[in-house]
């Protein structure tokens, strides 16, 4: 064991009772959001509320749409027949102190076609990035939020092309689904505007042909942090020519509990919240793409909470992240609400979707993966009489770490 168990000894206690004293404190919290919920879903200036606070750059949370804030949808009765595609994706960040300077994308999809009977479809598709235009970013190693940043663009590009093959084939609607959020995540990543530019576009490139497609697309979230419903209920607790007070404030609403908290507590099994449009400054550039073809309609990421469990004594609540062309299609709602609500009773009492689950099985990169790309790289370098050396920092982490003595049997 390489820390030291006597040192911290004595703070165990310590720590203990501050996450029980958060979570009873939170626990505390949660009916009086509860109540501010319901108090706002009755007020008349809610929208212009958050409409004002968003224009001001400073606040971010969750607006309200034409649903009825503390509204609880029920799950459809009856899942419909639909072809559903699950992608993940996975990676080999690159290590600066190899010789190997790569890195590699790795991304599963399951394809299912719920009723039909038919066996499952499985693709994988791994990419090894080694050039200088992968690997070097003004002279530098590509970080490891990009390597993530083109993770994710991968994983919507490959869903887009199986929704479009397998749409064209398909008499049933067809649901597309990411395991995460939808949209990139690019502020405070430290990532040049022109790489930004150029992963956006493709991102929503990808995206406009989706939508093209009629494919139910969404972003599953599971364990969901944040609190964009909270902030708007905080901000709705003030009067309209307050607001700066609210917009301003530096602690988070509600001792800093999550939505996730709250609709455990707010929706039933297998309901849905209402849906918000989120006022995240990374929606921006998804705000402002625009369809042609779906009435101005753009890809501004909203949001709905969903508990997926059936059981009334342990909700499993998780976001659902879906661009504004489903949220206002309520067939294509009722679809995803259906379709993931069913998917997560597949999964032996985890509540997971099994097609993401079993995406996530084709993502996933093994520890004897790595090993197996890095000796064919290095028998490939040899070839050209070349012999990669590893950094000293490298070479020593191996010497003078501990060696795991092997079981005797």
């Amino acid at each position: 064991m390489s820390i030291n168990i006597q040192a911290i000894t004595h703070q165990i206690q310590d720590a203990g009772n501050a996450i029980a004293d958060r979570i009873t404190q939170h626990s505390k919290l949660i009916p009086a959001a509860l109540i501010q919920l319901n108090a706002a879903s009755a007020m008349q200036d809610l929208h212009a509320k958050a409409e004002i606070a968003a224009a001001s750059r400073e606040w971010s949370g969750a607006k309200p749409t034409g649903e009825n804030v503390a509204a609880t949808f029920p799950c459809p009765a009856q899942t419909p027949r639909a072809t559903v595609i699950a992608v993940d994706g996975s990676q080999i960040y690159p290590d600066k102190h190899s010789a190997l300077q790569y890195y590699l994308l790795n991304i599963g999809a399951f394809i299912i076609q719920i009723g039909s009977g038919e066996a499952p479809t499985v693709v994988r598709n791994t990419v090894l990035a080694a050039s200088n235009e992968d690997v070097l970013v003004d002279g530098r190693m590509v970080t490891v939020p990009l390597v993530n940043l083109r993770r994710t663009v991968a994983e919507m590009e490959g869903l887009t092309e199986l929704s479009l093959d397998t749409g064209t084939a398909s008499p049933h609607p067809v649901v597309s689904l990411i395991d995460g959020p939808i949209a990139l995540r690019t502020q405070g990543e430290g990532i040049s505007a022109r790489e930004t530019g150029y992963l956006y576009n493709r991102h929503l490139k990808a995206m406009d042909r989706l939508a093209d497609c009629d494919c139910a697309l969404a972003g599953y979230v599971d364990q969901p942090g944040g609190s964009p419903v909270l902030n708007l209920l905080w901000l709705s607790s003030f009067e309209i020519d307050a607001l700066d007070v609210a917009i301003e404030a530096k602690e988070p609403p509600f001792g800093g509990v999550s939505d996730r908290a709250v609709f455990q507590k707010h929706l039933g099994p297998g309901e849905r919240s209402a849906i918000f449009q989120t006022t995240s400054g990374w929606n921006e550039p998804y705000r402002k793409r625009t369809l042609q073809e779906r009435a101005n309609q753009t890809h501004s990421i909203h949001i709905f909470y969903l508990n997926v469990s059936l059981v009334a004594e342990t909700p499993v609540v998780v976001r659902v992240e879906i661009p504004e062309w489903i949220a206002t299609n309520p067939e294509q709602i009722a679809l995803l609400h259906a379709t993931l609500v069913s998917q997560s009773q597949y999964t032996a009492g985890v509540h997971y979707p099994y097609a993401l689950a079993r995406a996530d099985g084709e993502a996933v990169i093994q520890t004897q993966d790595r090993t197996v790309v890095e000796n064919m790289l290095t028998r490939e370098l040899l070839k050209k009489n070349i012999v990669p050396h590893k950094s000293a920092k490298l070479k020593l982490k191996g010497s003078t770490r501990p060696k795991r003595r092997k079981k005797r049997r």
